[in-house]
């Protein structure tokens, strides 16, 4: 094309020469060569731009067909668990997940665990296995009677031909067995604890009883029971009885009633003594068993016992052993032995780790008062968490009261435990795989906090929670939480339901260790009784090689209903005389939801008081009763009083009705100048003549007929009292 660009302008030019003469066209020869330069130039430009357009690629070769083979392996199960002596039937899922069918397929099995395996059927032939296509293999597994507890591993080699070709391929996948050794230990405790004698005093000889009992399905070896803790020479002391009781074996439901003979220094000073007993024994493969249990001895002065109110507590336990979130009774039955009543009684239940042992019900029960004699029987219920071990968790019952004479009221107060024997097969799956290095992620509630902390029925409320994922090496995905609430044998249905979203959250990743917060906000139902509800929060999640896994988790939350206390047909005169007596009468009503305890009437204010200070008892909800009383004001002038009306809910919370009041008090009469015949009546001036005589006379009559008014009103009060006893006014707000 350069070549062909050239030719032209040459022919051009040459033409020009020849046809025209130079010297008449020079002008025309002048623009013909720009003309020429700038074709030129525009020549170039193709030029160099045909130059750079590349050639189309040469068209790729076809590709290799795809290699077609069958691949057999495991869907489930991932894990099984034994029990030494246990026979298991297995039923193994395994499909061909390749893109080729399998033919002549043969299924074979192995394992070093202390169990056996075995085809049932020749259900290990399996023949032909199409693409995708699942098949299940039945098999039978029996651990050994003496199996140690542990993980072992089921080997599964998968042996077929590649029906395209006929190649033989192999495939292999591993199953997790534990030998579940727990399942089958004993567990030993001790329960009933009583005392020989319900009041004991310096110099005394009593014994203390017990049960031992193995709760567990295992056999326990050289079983021992000794006193670790809590005896003295100038304290409590054992008297003629062995320090270890011995037993050479207890048998799963083994019970028998062990018995300590004390004695109490002569010396000693009264209280309440601490007794810890050590249960020791061997399980079937030799490990040592230990729990502790601890007992309190009250020991009473010769005066306490003649002038107190004296309780008693005997707990009884939950006989068997606990699964997570089951719920447990204990029975806590106490009673008065002293010779006057105990007043204000509260009893409170305090697990020693509120991560393992929840409350299923109310924790603090109130007595009003329980009489020389009279026993009362309080069930408290709690349950196991997910965090809790398999082992004995211990519960503190503290019980605080009032003895004494009325106006020298003094609190006493002591504190018994009862044992909770759990069984929680994952928490002790964990630990063994730590052990092993094996860090399973877990997911659990690190913290939670409620806003209100008790909260009210009918009411909203903030739920505050934060997730922790405790493993240090393994991240968790895709975290589904789910919040349900814990239903009770007198109530189905939910208390509380989530306000304008669901009850269910959802985080897509936590690193190891990481923390994250999330909070609801919840409503409970106007209905709900008073008492402690759980919530238990299910968490499903995948670790990084997609392995599923759930976990749950209870926390626990108070509800309260709604106390209210109302006073009608209150009237309190607004005038009155020093050291005469002040009636007041007027109706109590319970108008809230739940039992008042300890109702008490008091007055504040410059009066005497001990006809109005008066402990009421109980009133159920919907109850009302009338109050009458009196008062004695002490000061003249204007006086100020607030009269007090108060009582405890079923979570031990004050609720109070005040009432503010003035009264103005006149001084005392005085009647000696009347008698004398003075100069002065009332504050006048009146005439020494003979009217003096009468006015005299008149005042001395005007004394005796007030006096006669305030003695008359206050034997009326006083029968008025003495009938409504008689009715017992308040038999039903027990």
């Amino acid at each position: 094309m350069k070549i062909f660009a050239k030719l032209t302008t040459l022919t051009l030019i040459m033409l020009s020469v020849l046809i025209t003469p130079l010297s008449a066209n020079w002008d025309s020869i002048l623009a013909l060569q720009e003309e020429l330069q700038r074709v030129d130039a525009e020549n170039r430009r193709l030029t160099e731009l045909l130059e750079n357009i590349q050639a189309p690629p040469a068209p790729a070769p076809p590709a290799a067909p795809r290699p077609q083979f069958p691949n057999i392996r495991l869907v489930q199960p991932q894990t099984i668990v034994l029990v030494p002596g246990e026979e298991l039937i297995v039923d193994i899922e395994v499909r061909n997940i390749g893109n080729a069918i399998a033919n002549a397929v043969l299924v074979t099995a192995s394992t070093d665990g202390p169990f056996s395996i075995e085809f049932l059927n020749s259900g290990n032939v399996l023949g032909t296995v199409g693409q995708n296509h699942s098949r299940t293999i039945r098999t039978r597994l029996v651990a050994n009677a003496n199996a140690d507890g542990g993980n072992y591993s089921m080997r599964l080699e998968f042996a077929f031909r590649n029906a395209r070709d006929g190649a033989s391929e192999t495939s292999n996948d591993t199953i997790s067995v534990r030998i579940d050794a727990q399942a089958v230990s004993p567990r030993l405790t001790l329960r009933n604890f009583a005392t020989s004698q319900a009041n004991i005093y310096p110099g005394n000889a009593f014994s203390v009883s017990a049960q031992l009992a193995n709760l567990g399905d295992g056999t326990a070896y050289n079983v021992q029971a000794a006193i670790s803790d809590g005896l003295s020479s100038d304290g409590i002391f054992l008297a003629g009885s062995p320090n270890a009781p011995f037993i050479a074996t207890a048998e799963p439901n083994h019970q028998t009633t062990i018995v300590f003979n004390f004695a109490a220094s002569a010396n000693m000073s009264s209280g309440t003594f601490p007794i810890t007993f050590e249960l020791t024994g061997r399980n079937q493969a030799g490990e040592t068993l230990s729990e502790s249990f601890t007992f309190f001895v009250t020991v009473l002065t010769p005066q306490e016992g003649t002038r107190r109110a004296i309780l008693a507590a005997n707990l009884s336990a939950y006989a068997g052993v606990a699964n997570v979130g089951q719920q447990v009774p204990i029975t806590m039955e106490i009673s008065n032995t002293g010779t006057l009543p105990a007043r204000n009684i509260r009893i409170a239940a305090n697990p020693a780790n509120l991560a393992d042992i929840v409350p299923q019900s109310a924790n603090v029960h109130t007595i009003g008062v329980l009489e020389p004699g009279e026993s009362r029987s309080l069930p408290f219920y709690f349950s196991a968490t997910a965090s809790a071990g398999s082992h004995t968790h211990m519960v503190g019952f503290e019980t605080t009261y009032e003895t004494g004479a009325t106006g020298d009221l003094e609190t006493d107060n002591f504190e018994q435990f009862a044992g909770i024997n759990v069984y929680n097969p994952e928490e002790e799956d964990e630990e063994e795989d730590e052990e092993r290095g094996q860090h399973r992620p877990r997911v659990l509630v690190s913290a939670y906090s409620v806003e209100p902390l008790i909260v009210s029925a009918g009411e909203e409320f903030d739920l505050y929670m934060t997730f922790q994922n405790t493993s240090s090496t393994r991240s968790v995905h895709n975290i589904r939480v789910t919040l349900a609430a814990v239903e009770f044998e007198e109530r189905s249905g939910a208390v509380f339901t989530p306000v304008g979203a669901s009850n269910t959250l959802f985080v897509e990743s936590m690193y190891p260790r990481e923390e994250i917060s999330r909070s609801l906000r919840m409503f409970t139902v106007p209905n709900a009784n008073p008492r402690t509800y759980n919530i238990a929060i299910t968490f499903d999640y995948e670790d990084e090689d997609f392995n599923e896994f759930t976990e749950t988790e209870q926390i626990s939350i108070n509800v309260r209903q709604i106390t209210r206390l109302e006073i009608s047909n209150l009237q309190i005169p607004p005038q009155a005389m020093m050291f005469q007596p002040v009636f007041v009468d007027f109706n109590i009503i319970n108008s809230g939801r739940v039992t008042l305890a300890n109702l008490r009437v008091a007055l504040e204010g410059n009066f005497e008081t001990s006809g109005i200070d008066v402990f009421v008892g109980n009133m159920g909800r919907g109850n009302s009763t009338n109050f009458a009383g009196q008062f004695v004001p002490e000061i003249s002038g204007e006086q100020q009083g607030t009269l007090i009306i108060s009582g405890e809910d079923e979570v031990g919370e004050i609720i109070e009705f005040r009432h503010e009041f003035t009264i103005f008090v006149d001084e005392m009469m005085d009647f000696t100048d009347w008698e004398s015949g003075g100069d002065f009546w009332m504050g006048g001036e009146v005439d020494s003549s003979e009217d003096s005589n009468f006015f005299s006379n008149y005042g001395m009559i005007i004394g005796i007929g007030v006096a006669i008014l305030a003695i008359g009103g206050f034997v009326a009060f006083t029968l008025i009292k003495k009938r409504r006893s008689k009715q017992d006014i308040f038999a039903d707000l027990h």
